[in-house]
């Protein structure tokens, strides 16, 4: 309720000292009905149910259609009918309420509360959809082709979900006008205004507890602090920062239980009942995990009534923490007994439960194995003790809530020696699991350092000294030197518990040890004093980049001796790090089906599935020709004879085959190739071709060429729009017969010129991007015939980073993405970009001189002549290096058709590969085989 006076409306005072009401109501009135009608001229939900209605063939039987739409789109007709009543409470008031304020607002907070009471259903109802939607597409495959094709899933749950910050809107638009209504008014017309605004903000208390409710288990996300004190008050304001950390507290128990609830009923529940497995220890982990997450579900239900009922305030969230814990070990302890009996099921039964739980795709679970997952209890009570530490950092002495909170810290403390003893064969060492719960970050947590992977181990650890060039002194610190990180925090004793607050938290791939020598202002030994008498300690100067700036570190060891020895644990982890992937999860590159044989280096290759058959296609330069094989058929026969051929795709919204023969790009129908009907089209590309690109873009299919013109340093760019599928199968005249109906398959939509030679692009979703001699450049497609091109990355700063020029004297070789995450790829590293500038330090790949890089999503492969290197998109960790033979990508992943996505085509020749790269082939002769890519379980 005090959130209502948390912004009160500055007070315009005319020249005559009166207050102009006009100049102070109007605006707020007038921006709440513009975000009215904006609201009711959004039709989505009529065009989505027009579209359904009239797709033929009906992938929606007609006798349960109108059911669908009502279980779908009910909630929002009649929430937008309650708007538009609103919209016209809002229209009346505007024209009354200047000449007469305190009666027109009065009946604009009754109206409000009338139309807009509808919200608490709504709000719970919303996240239904998602239900709604997933039982459809399970049961309905057209329906889920259609609607993940054109991403309408993705557009309709935004659309269902917009309404709720608009009422939080209002909120604060209604709360302005209240505020500023209570400086105009007598007392018997506040106390009217007080009911009015008591019943307004317990409207919006319960759509918040509504959505809550409906989110659990979802994409929820608790709302901040600030959002709800009003800084007006001091005893909240001086909690805010206390306040805080408890809805951090909320927050982390909310993720657990999401992701708990994904795993327990999506995942582990299909492996338990899948018939021909006997699991016993895994039916029993499931059976002891449906108890902990029924417990942890209650405890998170509670601090969400708590956070509603006694809000601003939640002394309370501790305590009711505590109380829950002490029914937590007998939970937790049969848990732990079983993991290492469940994690050796999980081992023995591997290809049986593969297949199992490859294809899953659900957002909070996707980039996890099964085995973190089955540790995420344990790691959770971990999680659970560093926020409540966190909760002891920002609370004063003597708090209502200081006792229970160490009390508490100290009862999941014993709970978590409880579960390492119980696990102490598997998983991490108890190093890491202590520094897991010691660590305090100032900012947010580095989640790269992977704590809870249990091969993380801690490989050094021990006080040092930094100089403190301010005070002049000296400032002790804790070093650790991880695996894959090197930490440098300052140690904390608070109410009996020890905490190490992180400093710097450093990636091995981006540390260096300098030189004393090139640094000037280092002396090469210093004099301290100590208890024990003066010491000597000796210099140890480390570089890193940070946020795009170098910085450099100086630690100080008490003898020279030791100085040498953090020098060999430092640079030998570094060295380790380089050649060694233990301690990620691998991946497994699965080899599938046979391309194709040759005598020569194949250097493209395609498939394509028509009339119940699959063919295959690989071509070759230096005159190889293009050749096909059927998937029954051994041997091949030549589509194009005496000509090299650089690039071959299947466009398969078209059912096109492109080929890039020489510098003149093709094409051919795929029913004519199926019948060795051999004719075939010339794009007009108004010059020789360099390669071209074919895809999906914003829902649309194009096709990119790059031209080039006899010279080296520029190249024109065209991008073309492509005729729908439909049309290609209509008169035969209409394709190849004239001129006309040839260019209306292929139409130029826009082009330029590129001051640099060009060799690759790649389509991203909101852009299209070109590697060339000077590296990448974007084509920003907010229209598709109004293209702004940008480099990437941007250069921001008088003076280029170390990053930044070795960037601009780098080969670029592709850009991928993966669920908001930009990787640029060069040829020996990569970095992040956001917003089109560097984010972070770069990534430095193992395998040297890559040639190719390939997004395989959430996977980006790195392909030199002799190995791929596996990396995650999203943190660029290593994950797998594979060796072989003149490797070489010839087909990657077709974006166009999604029942292959994921699939890309491998040619080798193999005879001492390192790890199952057993493609049999005689000297000098290819093999190209169909792999992909999956976790490995």
């Amino acid at each position: 309720k005090s959130s209502l006076e948390r912004a009160p409306p500055e007070v315009i005072l005319s020249s005559g000292g009166g207050t102009d009401f006009s100049k102070t109501l109007l605006p707020i009135l007038r921006s709440l009905i513009e975000g009215e009608e904006s609201m009711l001229a959004n039709n989505y939900d009529a065009v989505f149910s027009t579209r359904l209605r009239t797709k033929y063939p009906p992938i929606i039987p007609l006798d349960r259609i109108d059911q669908f739409l009502t279980r779908l789109l009910g909630g929002y007709v009649k929430l937008r009918r309650q708007r538009s009543l609103f919209l016209k409470a809002l229209i009346s008031a505007e024209l009354t309420i200047v000449s007469d304020l305190v009666p027109s607002l009065c009946k604009l907070l009754g109206e409000t509360l009338d139309h807009l009471s509808v919200y608490p259903t709504y709000a719970f109802g919303v996240y239904g959809v998602e239900d709604k939607l997933s039982e459809e597409m399970e049961s309905n495959f057209p329906f889920r082709a259609w609607i993940q094709g054109n991403e309408e899933d993705k557009v309709l749950k935004q659309f269902l979900k917009k309404p709720m910050a608009s009422i939080e809107t209002n909120f604060v638009r209604l709360s302005q006008l209240v505020a500023f209504a209570k400086l105009h008014c007598s007392k018997e017309t506040k106390i009217e205004l007080k009911l009015l605004e008591d019943d307004l903000v317990k409207l919006l208390m319960q759509t918040r507890l509504r959505k809550h409710q409906g989110a659990l288990g979802r994409d929820e996300v608790i709302y901040h602090w600030r959002q709800l004190v009003a800084r007006g008050q001091s005893h909240a304001y001086a909690d805010e920062e206390r306040q805080s950390v408890i809805f951090q507290v909320i927050e982390t128990q909310m993720i657990f239980v999401r992701t708990m609830r994904d795993f327990h009923t999506g995942v582990l529940r299909r492996i338990v009942q899948a018939p021909g497995l006997s699991l016993p220890n895994l039916r029993r982990t499931f059976d002891e995990m449906t108890g902990i997450i029924t417990m942890q579900t209650q405890l998170l239900c509670s601090m969400h009534e708590h956070q509603i009922q006694n809000h601003p305030l939640l002394t309370e969230i501790p305590d009711i923490i505590f109380e829950s814990s002490r029914l937590w070990a007998g939970l937790y302890g049969p848990y732990c007994s079983l993991l290492k009996d469940a994690f050796g099921e999980l081992e023995r039964h591997n290809a049986d439960i593969f297949p199992l739980v490859h294809a899953l795709s659900n957002p909070t679970i996707a980039d996890h194995d099964l085995v973190s997952l089955l540790w995420t209890p344990v790691v959770h009570l971990r999680r659970l003790c560093k926020t409540l530490r966190s909760l002891l950092e920002v609370m004063e002495d003597g708090h209502c809530s200081l006792k229970v909170t160490v009390e508490l810290i100290s009862t999941l403390s014993k709970l978590v020696e409880l579960c390492d003893t119980l696990t102490t064969s598997i998983g991490s060492s108890p190093e890491i699991r202590q520094l897991s719960i010691q660590l305090q970050w100032q900012e947010e947590e580095d989640l790269s350092l992977a704590l809870e992977d249990p091969l993380r181990q801690v490989l050094h650890s021990g006080n040092l000294l930094i100089p403190d060039s301010d005070s002049g002194g000296f400032t002790e610190v804790f070093t650790v030197v991880l695996d894959n990180n090197l930490l440098i925090t300052i140690p904390r004793m608070l109410w009996g518990l020890s905490s190490l607050n992180v400093l710097h938290s450093i990636p091995l791939e981006n540390l260096e040890i300098v030189d004393l020598d090139a640094l000037d202002d280092i002396h090469d030994l210093y004099l301290l004093e100590s208890p024990q008498g003066e010491t000597i300690a000796a210099p140890l100067p480390l570089r890193f980049e940070s946020s795009n700036v170098q910085r450099t570190v100086v630690l100080l060891c008490f003898t020279t001796l030791e100085a040498i020895e953090w020098r060999r644990h430092i640079t030998a982890a570094k060295l380790a790090r380089e050649n060694s992937i233990c301690a990620f999860s691998r991946t497994t590159l699965s080899r599938g089906v046979l391309i194709m044989e040759t005598p020569f280096v194949p250097s493209c290759s395609a498939s394509f599935y028509l009339n119940g058959a699959t063919y295959y296609l690989a071509g070759g330069q230096k005159a190889a020709g293009l050749w096909i094989r059927k998937d029954a058929e051994r041997s091949k026969r030549p589509l194009l004879s005496g000509v090299s051929i650089q690039q071959c795709t299947v466009f398969s919204p078209l059912k096109l085959l492109l080929v890039l023969s020489g510098k003149a790009l093709i094409f051919f129908k795929l029913e004519d190739i199926a019948v060795s009907k051999i004719s075939s089209r010339q794009v007009d590309t108004k010059g020789p071709v360099q390669f071209f690109r074919c895809g999906m873009h914003r829902g649309k299919p194009i096709l990119v060429v790059a031209v080039g013109h006899g010279q080296i340093s520029s190249t024109t760019v065209r991008i073309y729009s492509t005729a729908e599928a439909s049309a290609s199968k209509s008169r035969r005249s209409s394709f190849f017969g004239s001129k006309d109906g040839f260019g209306s398959t292929f139409k130029i939509l826009w082009e330029t010129v590129v001051p640099q030679q060009l060799y690759g692009c790649t389509m991203l979703d909101d852009c299209i991007v070109l590697m060339g001699s000077d590296g990448f450049l974007s084509l920003t497609t907010d229209s598709i015939i109004d293209i702004k091109t940008s480099p990437l990355p941007t250069f921001r700063g008088l003076v280029p980073t170390q990053t930044y020029q070795r960037c601009k004297a780098s080969k670029a070789l592709n850009a991928v993405r993966h669920n908001g995450h930009t990787l640029l790829c060069y040829q020996d590293f990569g970095v992040y970009i956001k917003e089109g500038g560097i984010q972070g330090p770069p990534i430095e790949w193992s395998t040297p001189s890559v040639t190719q890089a390939l997004c395989i999503a959430p996977y980006v492969l790195l392909v030199s002549e002799d190995a791929i290197e596996t990396r995650v998109i999203a943190s660029g960790r290593l994950m797998d290096c594979l060796n072989g033979e003149k490797l070489q990508v010839t087909h990657g992943a077709d974006t166009s058709d999604t029942s292959r996505t994921g699939l890309f085509h491998l040619a080798s020749v193999d005879r001492e590969s390192a790890r199952q790269f057993d493609i049999g082939v005689k000297d000098d002769s290819y093999s190209v085989y169909e792999w992909s890519a999956q976790p490995a379980k």
